[in-house]
Order: structure tokens, then sequence, then C-alpha cells
């Protein structure tokens, strides 16, 4: 991890602003020494904002700095009986009297050795046990989570969560595609992890569709109010048949309005397609009904389809309608369906 990035994670730690992904990564890059002087930096930023201000060193430090330092890492523990053993701190802010400096100094001293001293309690922490849940192709699955809320995972798809949420944050892990019904908790944000990208809500309804051979991440706000980011960056904030697709490599998005619904479509057993590849068919096909499928052509991949089916069609129900549509045919060998005739020349996704 870069000395850039260490910083920045450290620093939405002090912030509170810090996922529960993202604290254990504080966690592992701050367990060994080579990490201390970034502490040391990013104490002397936090002396140089007090410094610049007319206020009282000792209500603020002692408050402030104290209270975000040592009260943050050091949550869980008690420090009050700890040994001080105070490190030497090279302070380079002159603007002030030698005097203020010299309180601010051992102020931050102090602070900083605290630290120091609980950080090997504070990073072996406590083991987190988590659940999860699986569903093979063709089968879908309600889960029950620890908080109250209700996730339906689609098929051929994952979902990890701990047995016991955490006081900060309800944080969970999905592979694949789910509808998330979130029981409301504003003092714990609930987030989703798929694909280096996360959803923070705290009580909504909304459908994530991040399956692997994807090649970007879509969201689907059905009510509320959702927050999308990656680690470094906010895609904004969706409400109510709000939808992002957010390309997983490039990190380029683009939100609609009112497609919402037809995304939660699966749910009840339909297939809509909103312009989707044949490429993207192939997979749902293959994910609900277990279907091998494969193109003759491959420019076939890049022709799209707008259709719904409902939940009583079967597969080769769906491939007579596509290839109606597009005029193409398909022959079966060996179990898998080919699907043959002229391709489509752009490739959008």
């Amino acid at each position: 991890m870069t000395e850039k990035l260490k910083k920045i994670l450290f620093q939405k730690y002090l912030n509170n602003d810090c996922s529960e992904e993202e604290w254990q990564k504080v966690r592992a890059c701050f367990s060994d020494s080579t990490s201390d002087h970034i502490l040391h930096q990013l104490i002397e930023l936090e002396m140089q904002k007090y410094l610049l201000k007319e206020v009282s060193i000792d209500q603020k430090l002692s408050e402030e700095m104290l209270g975000n330092i040592i009260g943050k890492i050091n949550k869980d523990e008690d420090t009050k009986g700890t040994a001080l053993k105070v490190k030497p701190f090279r302070f380079s802010y002159h603007r002030k009297s030698f005097q203020i400096a010299a309180s601010t100094l051992f102020i931050v001293a102090i602070s900083f050795s605290i630290f120091l001293s609980s950080k090997k309690k504070f990073m072996a922490g406590t083991a987190v046990v988590y659940i999860e849940r699986t569903t093979a192709i063709g089968e879908s699955l309600q889960v029950d989570l620890p908080d109250g809320s209700t996730v339906w995972l689609n098929n051929a798809s994952k979902i990890k969560y701990p047995k016991d949420f955490s006081s900060r944050a309800r944080e969970v892990f999905l592979e694949g595609e789910a509808y998330f019904d979130v029981a409301n908790d504003t003092s714990k944000p609930f987030i989703v992890h798929t694909a280096g990208i996360q959803t923070k809500v705290l009580g909504t309804s909304f459908n994530i569709n991040a399956y692997d051979e994807l090649s970007s991440v879509e969201v689907s706000v059905i009510k509320g109010k959702v927050e999308v980011s990656d680690s470094l960056n906010s895609f904004g904030v969706l409400e109510k048949d709000q939808q992002i697709t957010i390309d997983k490599h490039s990190k380029g998005f683009l939100t609609n309005e009112g497609k919402s619904r037809s995304a939660i479509g699966w749910r009840e057993g339909r297939l809509i397609f909103d312009q989707a590849t044949f490429r993207e068919i192939k997979s749902v096909l293959h994910k609900k009904y277990g279907v091998a499928i494969e193109f003759e052509n491959e420019q076939l991949k890049n022709c799209r389809f707008t259709a719904e089916f409902g939940k009583d069609d079967k597969p080769l129900a769906i491939l007579d309608m596509l290839n109606l549509l597009h005029g193409t045919s398909y022959r079966t060998e060996n179990n898998v369906i080919i699907i043959s005739g002229n391709g489509c020349e752009t490739n959008l996704n």
C-alpha cells in the first residue's frame, strides 16, 4: 500500500468516515513500525490546523486531539494505567511562541506514545465470524440478516455477512445479484461491498447486479436513498427509481431514471431485458436455466435486445423470440445451443 493511501485511510478513520473494510486496512497497514513516520506527519498536520487558529491550546488540543487520536483508536481500551514513554517529535511550525509550542509538543508526544503503546492491542482486535449463503444455477434464496434486514439472492450468487454486526456499521459482501430490504437504523449505516464498489444506506430497498463476468456494477433504488462509492470517490446519492451503472475498470458511470422496477423483475420470475447484449442474455439464461449457449459468430455477442418474458416461459421459447427479432437461428450439438447469423458491429459493453 502506498504512503499516500495510508494517509488517506488513516485520516478517514479519524474523521469517522471509515468503512469496516477500510478499518481493517488501517489495522493492517499500521501493524508494523514502518508506518510510524506517517503517523508523525499526520499528527503534525493536525497540530498545524490548531495553531493557525486563535483558540485555547489546553481545551482544543486536549479535547479534540486526544479525543480523535487516542479515544478513537483505543476506543475499547482503558489507557488510564498505560505507562508513558514519550518519543521525540520534531514539530516544524514556528509562528507561535516557544511556550505554546512546548506545551503542544508535550501533548503531541504523549498522544503519539499512547497510540504506539497500545498499537498491538489495537491490531489484535476481535475475530469476526462470518456466515456465507450461496445460490446455485436456477436457485434463488431469501436471507434474513441479524439486524432484521432481508436479502433475496438471485441465481448463482453469494453473500457474506458477520454473525453479529459491529457497533459502527452493518457491512455485507456480495458476489452476483441481490435485492436488499434494509431495516432502518440511523446509528449504523448498512454498507454492501461488491467488485470494489460500496453502496451505503440507512434504511431502504435496492438491487445490486455485479456478476463477475459483467464489466459493470448496477445499483437500482426502489425506495429511500443510497450513496454509491469506491475507496477513493463518491459516484453520488441515488433516490427512488434511480439507477447507476459503473464500469468496473474505468470507474466511469451513467445514471438513469425510471429503470429500477425492471431491475427487480427476477424476484417475480420475470426476465426483463433493456438494451441487453446477447452476451448478457446468454449469462442470464445460463444462471436461470442451466443452458449452455455458444455463438458461431462472435459479433453476435454485441447485438442488443429489449424484451420481457414471464416466469412460465421456457429457455427455447425465449431463444425463438430473440432469434425472430434479430433474424438469427440456433441448433443444438452435444447439449450446447449454438446461435448463428449476422453479428453487430458496435460493442457497447
